[in-house]
Order: structure tokens, then C-alpha cells, then sequence
């Protein structure tokens, strides 16, 4: 689908806020919502609060042609990637994945398991700490084939 470079630019050009604590709004930039030749079905959102030691499946919308953006509000461990559990699981507060071609995805759900047990303050280790809620936007986007 993209670059690397255009994922980090993505999610760069993400505007999310909720500093008030009474909106949550996103905004796609345009190089994002211009897909040559591709037109977006329809896009789901969700919001998900995951309590400190606590795991959440994030699933697509459907398992062809579409793109799933995953935002935590801070690090998390990520131990399963299209159904598959990692022997090395990784932390990150950003995932994106996707697919823009025609044709057969072979996307598992869940695509992500996130467990929230990274411990405070720099959430780094699963020791040495507490853990704390973590605010997950999983945004789906299902695209015309």
C-alpha cells in the first residue's frame, strides 16, 4: 500500500483531540483519502478503554480490501499480529495496516492483541511499576474493490 515514510507521515498529519475531555475528532489528510482509483465504502470507529493488566482483540471491518489505524493513548504490548502470536512482542502506540488492490487479503482476525501491561512511568517493562487505563481509537476503513 505505502512506505514506511508514508505511514509515519499519516500518522503525523493525524489530528486527534480530546484535551477538554468531551470530543474525540479525527481528520484524514487529503494525500490519504486519494487512493488512485478507490473510493471508500464505508469507515468504522471505535473507542476502547483497556483497564492496567488487561488484553483487547482489535479485528478489521473485513478481511479484504480495506485499511485498519490503531492509536493508543500511551505505549502497550502488542503479542499477537493477524492471529498470530509473536515470539517477540513489541511496544508501539501506533499500528496501521492495510490493503488497497483487488483481490484476496489474507488478514486474520484479530489483527492485533494489545496488552495493557506496560508499567508507568516510561512504559517500557512489565515490572518496576503500575499499569494504568489506556484509551485505544481502532478506525477501520473498508474500500471499494
Amino acid at each position: 500500500m505505502a512506505t514506511v515514510q508514508d505511514y509515519i507521515d499519516f500518522a503525523m498529519s493525524l489530528k486527534i483531540g480530546n484535551r477538554s475531555m468531551t470530543d474525540v475528532s479525527l481528520s484524514l489528510p487529503d494525500d490519504f483519502r486519494r487512493f488512485s482509483d478507490l473510493k471508500v465504502k464505508s469507515i468504522a470507529a471505535r473507542t476502547v478503554t483497556v483497564a492496567g493488566g488487561d488484553a483487547v482483540h482489535i479485528n478489521r471491518k473485513q478481511t479484504a480490501d480495506s485499511i485498519c489505524v490503531v492509536f493508543c493513548s500511551h505505549p502497550v504490548r502488542v503479542t499477537r499480529v493477524n492471529n498470530d502470536t509473536l515470539a517477540d512482542p513489541f511496544y508501539v502506540s501506533f499500528f496501521a495496516t492495510g490493503r488497497n488492490s483487488a483481490g484476496t487479503a489474507s488478514f486474520d482476525d484479530p489483527v492485533l492483541t494489545i496488552d495493557n501491561d506496560l508499567h508507568t512511568p516510561t512504559y517500557t517493562t512489565t515490572s518496576g511499576g503500575a499499569t494504568t487505563d489506556v484509551d485505544i481509537y481502532a478506525l477501520n476503513i473498508e474500500l471499494v474493490t
